[in-house]
Parts: C-alpha cells; sequence; structure tokens
C-alpha cells in the first residue's frame, strides 16, 4: 500500500544503544520482521529505560552551580577598612564607590547592599572607628588613667587613617557624614569614668569630670596629631614624649 503503515517496508526495526546505557533509538537495521505498527511501537517502548532507572541516571548528571556572593561580616569589615584608606589619601569628595568596590575586590552591588549609599558608608566607616576606639580604651581600664592613655597612642598608631578621620577634620565639609551621637560619645566614657575613680581615690582634685576629661583627651589628641603628622624634630623619640606628657597631665590635675 502507498503511505502509511499499511505495509511496512521490509527489514527494520528500532535498536537499543545498551553499550552506552543510555536507552534512547539510534536508528533502523535492516532484516527485522515488523508486520504492523503496534508491534512496532510496541519494541520501541521496550527499549526505554523504565522511569526508576531514568531517575536514577538522572541523579548522576553533574548539576550546574549556583555561586552566590555572601555579604558577610568579614566582607563589610574590609569595605570600612578600605574605604578608611582610600579617604584618608584621596579625601571623601574623590573617593567612590567603585573605588572602593574595586580595592576590596568586590562588586559596587555589595556596597549598596550592606550600607546603602556613599554617605552611609562613610558614616559606618567613622562609627566603626570611634567603636573600636572605645573598645580598646574599655579593655584598658583596670590600668587606669595611665592606662587608658597608653592605650589611647596604640590605637592610634594601629589605626592611623581611622584616628585621621575621627579627629582630623577630613570628613568636616561632608555634610552627609556625621558620626552617630551615642557611639562617639561613648568611646569616651572609659576615660570619664578612669577620672571619676582617680578623684574618688583622691589622685586628682576636684572638678567636674567632663571637663578634666577633655582637657586631658585635648592635650593627648594634640601630642597624637603631631606624631601621626610627623610634625617634629627628625629624631623625636615620640613614645618618650608621650610618656612625658602623660606624667605632666598627672602632676597638673593631682590632688
Amino acid at each position: 500500500m502507498g503511505g502509511g503503515f499499511g505495509q511496512p517496508k521490509q527489514g527494520h526495526s528500532v535498536v537499543n544503544d545498551l553499550d552506552s546505557g543510555r536507552g534512547h533509538l539510534i536508528g533502523l537495521m535492516p532484516d527485522t520482521d515488523v508486520a504492523t505498527p503496534g508491534r512496532f511501537l510496541h519494541k520501541a517502548a521496550a527499549t526505554l529505560p523504565t522511569v526508576p532507572a531514568f531517575h536514577q541516571r538522572f541523579a548522576r548528571m553533574p548539576m550546574r552551580k549556583t555561586v552566590t556572593m555572601v555579604h558577610n561580616d568579614s566582607l563589610r569589615q574590609q569595605l570600612l577598612s578600605v574605604t578608611a584608606e582610600l579617604v584618608d589619601r584621596d579625601g571623601p569628595a574623590r573617593v567612590t564607590l567603585r573605588d572602593v568596590a574595586s580595592a576590596a575586590g568586590t562588586s559596587t552591588t555589595a556596597v549598596y547592599s550592606l550600607f546603602g549609599g556613599k554617605s552611609q558608608l562613610l558614616t559606618a566607616v567613622v562609627d566603626d572607628g570611634f567603636r573600636s576606639f572605645g573598645d580598646s580604651q574599655r579593655a584598658a581600664a583596670t590600668g587606669g588613667l595611665r592606662g587608658v592613655g597608653v592605650a589611647y597612642r596604640v590605637w592610634a598608631l594601629e589605626h592611623r587613617a581611622l584616628y585621621r578621620l575621627m579627629f582630623g577634620g577630613a570628613l568636616a565639609a561632608y555634610v552627609d557624614c556625621q558620626p552617630s551621637p551615642e557611639v562617639a560619645a561613648g568611646s569616651m566614657e572609659p576615660l570619664m569614668e578612669a577620672v571619676a575613680a582617680a578623684q574618688s581615690e583622691g589622685a586628682l582634685r576636684p572638678a567636674p569630670v567632663e571637663m578634666v576629661a577633655f582637657a586631658i583627651w585635648g592635650q593627648v589628641h594634640g601630642l597624637m596629631s603631631l606624631e601621626l603628622a610627623q610634625v617634629g624634630p627628625p629624631d623625636a623619640d615620640w613614645a618618650a614624649a608621650y610618656s612625658s606628657a602623660l606624667d605632666a597631665v598627672a602632676r597638673g590635675w593631682a590632688a
């Protein structure tokens, strides 16, 4: 019969690719008795893998892995550190979020995700600096007034860029970036507590605690600013000068 399935062509059948185990149809081979379309389809279906076998083979197929960047605390701290260095070097107006992301080896998307924008990033940098500074002061509080004084210089030398951003006025003209008042004030609490304790012990003369604390802070801050700027004799012994300043503070406020 012409056309259709009335008369099968002699010598064709479906062969399963048993060697590969994939169970797909690879062609028609001669000299096979296929009398009807029904038998043809029946034999073809017999070569396909069963559902459990298909699932097993599918489970063994390699799956494409999706890599997701985790915006974690480690990346956040890295961005804060990089920003402090860039702003200290180039100034806040010239630093872009693309500069920060590139220096940190990440994307601007990560910066926006973690901070929101440039002003928020700069505020976070300064706030993080005051928190770190306050933590170092609290850790040294057991050493009394001199202990927090020594810790002040150690922290400043270990965080030069942050110190200059916090106290050097580099961000003063950047009106959208101001440290959070509670964070900045909290960093000074260990010094005021040390002053109050020294007064209670009779080592310092009575005076408003806040006034004494800020007077002491002004003295050590001035000397640290000179040291970081290297404004002084070429052979200046900054450690000895700082120690002498702490001695002078103790004598000046002694009871």
